[in-house]
């Protein structure tokens, strides 16, 4: 059997049929005349630029907050937990100790929601003590295992 006897596989025809069946299944409706690639791809990266977004209410869910990006969380945190916008140095403290990896999103909800402000307003996170006291113990566990290695290479 040579090479000429094999069907010459057309890439773009592989992607509109893949891209067809993709739009099938989540619903998305390929106008006459336009491709589905195309229609696929502009309907996924409009769903991939979509913020979710915080509803503001009386109590929350921890994954309400996890799903938002570091600048979003940290806006939201302010105004679910305080009930008021971050003020400028907080919010960059925040968002610089989380770029940095110095503070996950757990330990900086959880610092806010602990705050002698936090404590007075009382929003309720459903799992942030739990997940918050866990964050802080394994910080604590790391911070002592990086003093005692430098400990034991002093002596």
């Amino acid at each position: 059997m040579n090479s000429t006897d094999h069907a010459v596989l057309d890439v773009e025809e592989i992607v509109e049929r893949i891209c067809a069946r993709v739009a099938a299944r989540k619903g998305i409706i390929v106008e006459e005349g336009r491709s589905a690639a195309d229609t696929v791809r502009a309907a996924l990266r409009v769903s991939c630029l979509r913020t979710p977004r915080l509803v503001e209410g009386e109590h929350y869910a921890l994954g309400d907050f996890l799903v938002l990006s570091d600048q979003d969380f940290v806006s939201a945190a302010y105004h679910a937990v305080l009930r008021r916008q971050a003020d400028p140095n907080g919010a960059q403290h925040y968002l610089k100790l989380l770029r940095e990896g110095s503070l996950g999103k757990v330990e900086v909800l959880g610092r806010l929601r602990y705050s002698p402000e936090g404590r007075r307003l009382k929003v309720r996170v459903k799992g942030l003590a739990p997940a918050f006291v866990f964050a802080q113990g394994c910080r604590l566990a790391s911070q002592a295992r990086a003093l005692i290695k430098r400990t034991l290479r002093v002596r």
